[in-house]
């Protein structure tokens, strides 16, 4: 039995009709679920908020890396994330070890943005290097030979960072203004801000 044009767009109008509906209930569901929490406690609110909002611009950040650089190469290179530890790495002891910085001021802002610039440096220098000695020659192999090779270069910068920084968190000193804004109980850090 076969549909007509007519019954099936009867079938995916309805269908879309369920979905429209389904969509609304769960929206109106989070929402009254944000609005409980604002009500119960509107600065853990807020607080649960801003860092909501910060570590997903830093995962917007490090996808649009990921899609540029599949939009340009066409390879899912797994070592982007890495490269971003070893930049964090690079610039906290760029700041604290050459420098000495651990105080906010004027001189502070210059070692900052030295330290911008030399991070960019460093990441584009590995990049470079990265892709001319383990991608370029990639270039027409099979598909699978690039993504096994990006794992590779991933497993190699994380033991560079391991080696570097301790398989331990450690804590750097900020150049960045110490201090934050209270709104309404809520406390947002200028390094938040930054």
């Amino acid at each position: 039995m076969s549909l007509t044009a007519t019954g099936y767009q009867s079938r995916l109008d309805r269908r879309r009709n369920i979905e429209r509906t389904l969509g609304t209930l769960a929206a109106l569901g989070v929402l009254y679920w944000l609005g409980i929490n604002f009500t119960k406690s509107p600065s853990q609110f807020f607080q649960a908020s801003l860092i909501g909002l910060s570590n997903g611009v830093l995962y917007a950040l490090i996808a649009l890396g990921y899609t540029l650089v599949y939009g340009i190469i066409e390879l899912i290179n797994f070592a982007h994330g890495d490269l971003f530890m070893l930049g964090g790495v690079f610039s906290a002891n760029f700041i604290t070890i050459w420098f000495g910085k651990d105080s906010s001021g004027a001189g502070a802002w210059a070692v900052l943005l030295l330290a911008l610039l030399a991070v960019m440096t460093f990441c584009a220098t590995i990049n470079v290097g990265i892709e001319r000695f383990a991608y370029r020659r990639l270039r027409r192999a099979p598909k699978l030979a690039p993504l096994i090779t990006a794992v590779g270069v991933s497993f190699i910068l994380q033991f560079i960072g391991l080696r570097w920084n301790g398989s331990g968190p450690k804590t750097w000193n900020s150049v960045l203004p110490k201090g934050a804004i209270n709104i309404e109980g809520v406390r947002i850090p200028y390094t938040t801000l930054f």
